[in-house]
């Protein structure tokens, strides 16, 4: 039964208060969003691909596609420890970790009447990429 049910959803029975951690991811790849669920004061934290540190750079390293053939072949053999400390030595640069996209801003939303609450619930429903809240 558990293999015909494709309604994924991550699920929780109280807010996230600030816990960065707790918060439901929602997005496209190109504009994404944190949302805390948070019943009386929403936050929203914005992000769009556009927006990350640092300035254009290479985070490629010039033996990597030499490499990527023997790599390949470990993870078919299931040789993947080897496969893996092949990859980290001759594909992943040593001279660059990439960039990290930075935070657009913040969506606040306040709801009067909210934060007293008995019965919580939100989740994110993985197949569809919602996330929905309620309260009674």
């Amino acid at each position: 039964m558990a293999q015909t049910n494709n309604h994924l959803k991550l699920w929780y029975n109280a807010p996230s208060a600030t816990t960065w951690e707790r918060a439901l991811p929602v997005g496209n790849g190109r504009i994404a969003a944190m949302v805390y669920g948070n019943p009386g004061q929403e936050v929203i934290k914005l992000n769009e691909s556009s927006v990350w540190s640092g300035g254009p750079s290479r985070n490629d390293d010039p033996t990597a596609l030499k490499a990527l053939p023997q790599v390949r072949a470990l993870i078919f053999a299931g040789k993947y420890q080897e496969a893996e400390d092949l990859a980290a030595k001759e594909i992943k640069t040593n001279t660059d970790n990439g960039m990290c996209y930075q935070p657009v801003g913040n969506l606040y939303l306040t709801f009067p009447g909210h934060e007293q609450y008995e019965k919580y619930y939100r989740d994110l429903d993985l197949q569809r990429a919602v996330t929905t809240q309620n309260m009674w």
